[in-house]
């Protein structure tokens, strides 16, 4: 608020009070009747005390009518606890006090202060409040003005502060004038109403020196340190990281001191994310601002930190509060018959009693708030009344710090982690809670490592066969078809009008179509579709234009081009369009029984899509270690994906029919007994093995699709039929159980080939088993892919 200096003038008068008496004595019955006529017969017998007084000290002799006048304004039995005085109007003298207003406030010649915190906002209400009374009395203009301050004192005993708010009665002020005030318009009145803190709007328009206040006020300061800690609390907690951050939450500590009226109080916190259970250390966000340091818990935790051990926390206050879902109170830790290992903790940390209560939100325990005391009772079973109000306004700051941490969190993952399968997003919401709390201490926070060791790799793949060359092989054709139409239209302009330059651009074409007849090379297609779009096509709109190409050549030739993309696009579109329902039917399938999978036993699962669908799974204690791992998962593992491949085989075999170039698939599975590391690479955004070793099996993955078997030219992957490669005998005989249990179930036929894999580069002493899936209609027998390339060049003659 603008501090104002106070420009009027002010004198101690006691006519407004006698004018008031006189108007209250005519009332009959009145209680007050003997103390009105005493003070009435005082004024009346001493004239110094009548009209305006100067001279404070004629005061001096007539202590009697000012206890009198605090009689009659104050209920003698609630005056020594009333902290009151009447003072001179606007000014700092006090004529007569109660006792506790002796205690807390003095003036000096200065200014009134209270316990040396300076009355700024009372000079400023000064002026405030004599502008109003002016409008109101003399001009009739009527000004809301809230008079009610609030100043903070501190309690000598305790050291704590304490609020009051100071009312003042104006009762008996008037004011008067020495000549009579100029008219002022309604605007202008209404101009000084609305800036009655302007002291240069106001000088403008009102004389100070033609007013004086005469009279005395009555001022009352009344406690309302709960309500004020309560108001405070609240705002406090609306604002971000109140319970996150250490200098703020102090704070809170000192209010909190303050409304129970504690200087020992110790406040502390606890919240994570989700429905806390019986000891769980939960890895998402958490406000940990407790009594207890984290490093104090982790002599009590198991499992690599998720939980606390059960003797530790089974009947602790803490257990209690969440088994009962209620505050729990002890009074006196030194001589609680029930000490668990966390009591003991909090002995040596100083706590002689102590309150924790649940903070709940929606019906969530989303964790608890702890009140100690350092001496015995100073937090008892009393305590619980004060909690009643603050306990809501705690829990909404715990739902709402943690769902900020939560945005903060997965703000964090994405930037630096991309998105994650949820089997490890822990592991990754570890070590960016490990970041933020190191940033929040202003230490530098470098991304720590993401690794899990000792996990079983599974590799699978289905594959297109020979894409790459059908795909050529309909980008040549699409081409060449192309070309020939574009021939033929300036054919016809060659026949009519003998140009030499279609002549010559038909030269060119044919000498293109030689180039890519017997084979495409990767920068024949640009070089081709050039020549089409800046050389072939502005001649045939040009002589189209001109009348010199005939509408049905100019159309027979742009109405075999693909809308789009402004090319011939049929071959490659029934070829893409294949490809896409492919992959996305066995894509789709994949992840829908992956999901099934998951609830066996979590592991890590990542899919790629290329020309074909392959994907890594990675199980192991590391990367779920809340559970325990046993190697009959992953051999339920490796069952699973057997079956999976078999229907999917079967599934792309079936889907053929459906297709506007029927693919074929060849499927593939990679075996390793040896457990490997993985890393989560920052720069590719993925997991990679870890450590020289395990590059030997990263290897293998990215070459076995196109291994020989040994002493032939037969490829190891070949449609309708999955190939399993491995190492050891024992992974044979593993895979050969489930072979056969597959084989009982009708997915697989028979035969079992057992084969030798030609050396790999740097890998050699490889081995397959495979086995052909059981169609249910069995397909006419064909030679794929070179019957879909003499279809399309027989397609291409025709043109």
């Amino acid at each position: 608020m603008t501090e104002i200096n106070f420009k009027y003038n002010s004198s101690l008068s006691f006519e407004p009070l006698y004018n008031y008496l006189k108007k209250k004595i005519k009332k009959r019955n009145c209680s007050t009747e003997f103390l009105i006529k005493s003070i009435q017969e005082t004024l009346d017998n001493h004239p110094e005390l009548r009209g305006s007084i100067t001279d404070l000290s004629i005061m001096d002799a007539h202590k009697p009518l000012l206890d009198s006048i605090m009689s009659l304004l104050f209920s003698p039995i609630d005056l020594d606890s009333e902290i009151c005085a009447i003072i001179c109007p606007f000014k700092h003298q006090t004529l007569t006090h109660s006792s506790k207003w002796e205690e807390l406030i003095r003036f000096d010649d200065k200014d009134l202060k209270i316990n040396s915190q300076d009355f700024s906002e009372y000079h400023s209400n000064k002026a405030i409040y004599a502008n109003s009374v002016i409008l109101k009395e003399i001009y009739g203009q009527e000004v809301n003005v809230h008079n009610e301050i609030v100043y903070t004192l501190m309690d000598k005993e305790t050291g704590l502060n304490k609020y009051y708010k100071l009312f003042y009665n104006k009762e008996f002020v008037e004011v008067i004038y020495k000549k009579k005030p100029a008219p002022l318009s309604g605007d202008v009145l209404k101009l000084l109403a609305q800036n009655i803190d302007d002291i240069e709007l106001w000088d403008k328009y009102i004389d100070n020196d033609n007013f004086e206040f005469r009279g005395f006020l009555v001022m009352k300061l009344v406690d309302v340190t709960q309500n004020e800690i309560l108001s405070s609390l609240k705002s406090d907690l609306l604002q971000k990281d109140t319970i996150i951050s250490k200098p703020k939450f102090r704070k809170l500590e000192s209010k909190l001191r303050e409304y129970f009226v504690n200087p020992d109080l110790k406040l502390g916190i606890i919240s994570f994310s989700g429905n806390m259970k019986d000891g769980e250390v939960k890895s998402g966000p958490k406000i940990w601002n407790s009594i207890l340091d984290e490093e104090d818990i982790n002599q009590f935790t198991c499992e690599k930190g998720k939980s606390i051990k059960k003797e530790a926390f089974d009947g602790c206050i803490y257990h209690l509060m969440m088994e009962e879902g209620k505050t729990q109170v002890i009074e006196d830790l030194e001589n609680y018959p029930r000490k668990s290992p966390i009591e003991e903790l909090l002995l040596e940390k100083g706590i002689k009693s102590m309150l924790v209560s649940p903070l709940i939100y929606d019906g969530q325990v989303l964790g608890g708030i702890e009140i100690a005391s350092t001496k015995k009772e100073g937090v008892d079973w009393s305590s619980i009344s004060f909690l009643r109000d603050i306990l809501p306004i705690f829990s909404l700051a715990a739902k709402r710090s943690l769902e900020e941490l939560e945005s903060k969190l997965q703000a964090l993952i994405k930037e630096e982690y991309t998105a994650i399968h949820p089997s490890v997003e822990w592991r990754f919401a570890q070590a960016a809670l490990n970041k933020m709390d190191k940033q929040a201490k202003g230490e530098i926070a470098d991304s720590e490592p993401i690794v899990f060791n000792n996990v079983y790799p599974i590799y699978g793949q289905s594959d297109v066969r020979g894409s790459s060359v059908i795909r050529n092989t309909v980008i040549q054709a699409d081409l060449i078809e192309q070309l020939n139409l574009a021939k033929k239209a300036l054919q016809e302009v060659k026949n009519q009008k003998n140009l030499k330059i279609a002549e010559e651009i038909i030269f060119r074409i044919d000498k293109s179509i030689r180039s890519i007849s017997d084979k495409i090379g990767s920068g024949d297609e640009t070089t081709v579709l050039y020549f089409i779009k800046n050389e072939i096509e502005p001649l045939i709109i040009h002589f189209y234009y001109s009348n010199i190409l005939s509408e049905a050549a100019y159309n027979d030739y742009f109405s075999h081009l693909d809308v789009d993309l402004g090319i011939l696009y049929k071959r490659r579109k029934a070829f893409e369009d294949s490809l896409t329902k492919m992959n996305d039917t066995i894509s789709h399938y994949i992840e829908e029984k992956e999901v099934e999978a998951q609830e066996v036993f979590p592991h890590y699962f990542e899919k790629y899509k290329t020309d074909g669908v392959e994907y890594n799974l990675y199980i192991g204690s590391s990367i779920v270690p809340s559970r325990k791992f046993d190697l009959v998962y992953l051999q339920n593992l490796r069952l699973w994906q057997l079956e999976l491949t078999s229907k999917v085989a079967i599934m792309a075999e079936n889907l053929k029919a459906e297709m506007a170039m029927p693919l074929d698939t060849t499927h593939l599975i990679l075996v390793n007994n040896t457990p490997i590391s993985i890393r989560f690479r920052e720069d590719e955004k993925q997991f990679d093995v870890d450590g020289a070793y395990n590059i030997r099996y990263e290897i293998i993955k990215k070459r076995i699709d196109k291994a020989h078997i040994k002493g032939t030219d037969e490829r190891l992957t070949q449609p309708r039929k999955i190939a399993i490669v491995y190492a050891q005998d024992k992974e044979a005989q593993e895979y050969l159980r489930y072979i056969e249990y597959l084989q009982h179930k009708g997915f697989l036929k028979d035969e079992i080939e057992k084969v030798d894999l030609e050396e790999l580069q740097g890998v050699n002493g490889l081995k397959a088993l495979r086995v052909e899936v059981k169609i249910p209609e069995k397909p006419k027998k064909d030679n794929f892919p070179k019957r879909v390339i003499e279809k399309i060049f027989n397609e291409e003659e025709k043109v």
